[in-house]
């Protein structure tokens, strides 16, 4: 008897984004995964939408240096607080950006240290000054004014790392931290000192220092020890050391960042968090592109452009974090940021985060309550990420979808894909794929059939290419389609802004079975 469902149509809604995932072939996806989101926060049900855009250029580096360590603070500078972020750049200088008026100020530029400054690291102390390593010159403290390094007792003469924790300044220089007395920044004698990890659970030298939680974090290429508990007994500075992790720890500095209660950083095998005693790998969907990220297995030195950085930042008002790296795509390395947030993870790139040319570093500072990203490139050009209402270039990749029957081919005849458009003019081209193919739908998207449209109007269709909205609204944009096989998806490529995805439709056939 022949099969009743033989050319019947079908139809397919669904209106989930639960995040990327790469790890699984794209016909194995899970409901409401996608295979891959670029430029689209999957916010929850229904709500999918495109990323804010990248500023214009806020600042730039005299001379067009490029910058190998940024981190964001908030220091008194005249009497005013003041957001900042402070720079080290691969000639060996040093700058501050003001987040307020993006003034830069050369702080080591055409002075007597200028180019002294090849391998550092800064942390703040109180809100009065940054305390400042640097592997060749030491320590310095710079207020906003006056970059110091006097008047220091026992300071250590180098280091590659600084972090101000329970009241003492920290410095890591190789296996050694030395510790200034409790309350002083300048006093590193007793009760002060220093410390040699000897333990093996540490494989070859400290790679950051992180104050978070109420402990001390000490990371090593495989390994991550705490300190805690610091305290003056018998005349002597004492504190508890405690492994938390052997086997994984990160080779990539920049990408330590503080993630609520947690502390995120990068491996060689993916983004990890920490959690009390616990490091936990975060983005086991990620595991399918992870290995195409460029010298990820190959770090860069200290002093050179980092492999990997990180920071938070706030989209749609969603606290996110976010990791920097380049990516060997199958047309050439360019940038690409993973996001994550509430279990989910997506891409930003493209023109979201390449301006001029490709951003080299990212780097989080809250501001006024707002956790905002910046970048640099390699000439020193200083933009905010995911801030402008300008448009982005985004794709969605669904999954290969089989509908329960993965031995049966079909036949896509129609797609519709539901759009919340927030701003004048965006354009949407589709491709059908299949496990073996994929045909581009030609024309474009178009709103035949049910429409609903909020807004003063009017609408304007333009010849035979994409629909251009002068206002905004929702709409369900459909098209006829064609391609067949055991599994079916879709492709979606444009440039927009505010812009929301709401659900994707499919309208199919059953053909044949086991290919007859």
């Amino acid at each position: 008897m022949a099969d009743q469902s033989i050319n019947k149509k079908h139809e397919y809604s669904t209106s989930d984004f639960d995040g990327v995932n790469t790890q699984a072939l794209r016909q194995a996806i899970k409901s409401g995964q996608q295979a891959w989101l670029e430029n689209i926060q999957p916010i929850g049900p229904a709500n999918a939408k495109v990323v804010p855009g990248i500023s214009t250029q806020l600042a730039q580096l005299t001379g067009g240096v490029t910058p190998y360590y940024a981190q964001g603070f908030n220091i008194i500078i005249s009497g005013t607080p003041t957001d900042i972020i402070f720079v080290a750049s691969t000639d060996g200088n040093i700058w501050s950006i003001n987040l307020s008026t993006y003034a830069v100020t050369a702080i080591t530029l055409a002075t007597p240290n200028a180019g002294s400054f090849t391998k550092c690291s800064a942390a703040q102390w109180k809100n009065e000054r940054l305390m400042i390593i640097d592997s060749v010159t030491g320590l310095w403290d710079w207020d906003g004014t006056t970059l110091n390094n006097a008047g220091y007792a026992s300071a250590p003469s180098s280091g590659t790392c600084i972090a101000t924790f329970a009241g003492c300044v920290w410095v890591a220089n190789n296996r050694t931290i030395s510790y200034s007395a409790i309350n002083s920044y300048l006093n590193f004698g007793t009760p002060g000192g220093s410390l040699i990890i000897t333990d093996e659970t540490l494989h070859s030298s400290i790679q950051q220092l992180v104050s978070s939680n109420n402990f001390l974090y000490v990371f090593g290429i495989d390994s991550v020890n705490v300190f805690s508990d610091v305290r003056v007994s018998g005349g002597n500075q004492i504190f508890t050391n405690t492994n938390l992790s052997t086997g994984v720890g990160t080779a990539f500095p920049m990408s330590c960042v503080t993630y609520g209660r947690s502390v995120w950083f990068a491996s060689a095998n993916g983004f990890y968090g920490l959690y009390g005693a616990a490091a936990r790998k975060e983005s086991t969907e990620l595991d399918g592109m992870y290995d195409q990220v460029l010298n990820i297995n190959n770090p860069a030195l200290v002093g050179a452009a980092p492999t990997v950085s990180a920071g938070l930042v706030t989209i749609n008002q969603i606290l996110c974090v976010a990791f920097l790296f380049t990516y060997q795509d199958t047309s050439g390395n360019r940038p690409l940021m993973a996001v994550y947030f509430d279990k989910k993870w997506f891409f930003v790139g493209k023109t979201a985060i390449t301006p001029e040319s490709n951003p080299t570093i990212i780097v989080d500072c809250p501001v006024k309550g707002q956790n905002n990203l910046y970048s640099f490139d390699s000439s020193g050009r200083f933009h905010q990420l995911l801030s402008s209402n300008s448009d982005v270039q985004f794709q969605w990749k669904t999954a290969l979808w089989d509908f329960q029957k993965p031995i049966q081919y079909k036949q896509a005849t129609k797609i519709g894909v539901g759009v919340n458009f927030g701003a004048a003019v965006s354009t949407i081209d589709a491709l059908i794929d299949t496990e073996s193919s994929s045909n581009t739908i030609s024309p474009p998207l178009s709103a035949s059939g049910s429409l609903t449209f909020v807004g003063s109007g009017p609408i304007t269709f333009v010849g035979v290419g994409p629909i251009t909205f002068l206002s905004a609204g929702y709409v369900l944009l459909q098209s006829d389609a064609t391609n067949w096989g055991r599994y079916v998806g879709v492709t979606l490529n444009g440039n927009a802004s505010e812009l929301t995805f709401t659900l994707m439709m499919m309208e199919y056939n059953y053909r044949s079975q086991w290919g007859t």
